[in-house]
């Protein structure tokens, strides 16, 4: 599966509404896998002032804390999540990023990094994100973000059995509302004016992914179905 600086679907950290119903997504950084929030933390520089959109039970922020140096500063939906998480943030905020005024939230702060890894597909208006992170980033600061790739041949190939079908978790997570290609998130980050200056992806081969669907199993006919790495 790829994805964009770089994508790789895993559970939202919004996706419970309830604490009594809270289902972690334990993620790991691990030195020796390349993951979406593997390649993110590498890109946030020693000593920064973070800010991870979307920290869940903060993974990210024990590993920048740990290797790096860093202070962070965290959102996430439910109070579980954030109880988990602190240990490893200077501050963890409860609140939706749908509705929350992060300036607000964050007013006098301002960040050498903001992280959203897998966050933006959750949102009904990310561009409100997106704004937000101005006012919050220093003049030299960088926002960095991962989502999945919509174009990935798993997903197409799906489509040309003729089936879209959301699942618990992955690119086609039950709680996705956005979907973006590479060629269509350069386009939304252009339109509200961010420069995107970096992009990378994480490869994960078909058999490894939750499409099952083959090639072998297609109706007779001509078909051509682009790489992974490509828009």
């Amino acid at each position: 599966h790829d994805g964009f600086r770089p994508g790789e679907p895993r559970h939202n950290p919004y996706m419970t509404p309830s604490n009594e119903d809270l289902h972690f997504y334990q993620r790991e950084i691990r030195p020796e896998e390349r993951s979406s929030l593997s390649v993110l933390a590498g890109m946030v520089p020693p000593g920064s002032q973070v800010l991870d959109l979307g920290c869940g039970s903060g993974a990210l922020g024990l590993h920048l804390s740990a290797t790096r140096g860093c202070n962070c500063d965290g959102v996430t939906l439910n109070q579980a999540e954030a109880t988990h998480a602190q240990a490893h943030y200077r501050r963890v905020e409860v609140a939706d990023l749908e509705t929350a005024s992060l300036p607000t939230l964050f007013a006098g702060r301002h960040y050498d990094a903001i992280v959203c890894a897998d966050v933006l597909e959750h949102l009904r208006r990310p561009e409100h994100i997106l704004q937000a992170c101005k006012s919050l980033l220093k003049p030299d600061g960088r926002l960095l973000i991962s989502v999945p790739n919509a174009a990935y041949a798993g997903l197409t190939l799906e489509l040309m059995h003729g089936e879209f079908r959301y699942r618990p978790e992955g690119l086609l997570d039950q709680t996705h509302l956005r979907f973006f290609t590479r060629r269509s998130l350069g386009r939304f980050l252009g339109e509200h004016r961010w420069a995107l200056r970096e992009l990378d992806t994480i490869r994960r081969e078909l058999p490894d992914s939750e499409f099952k669907a083959r090639f072998d199993d297609l109706p007779p006919g001509r078909y051509s179905v682009r790489q992974p790495n490509q828009p």
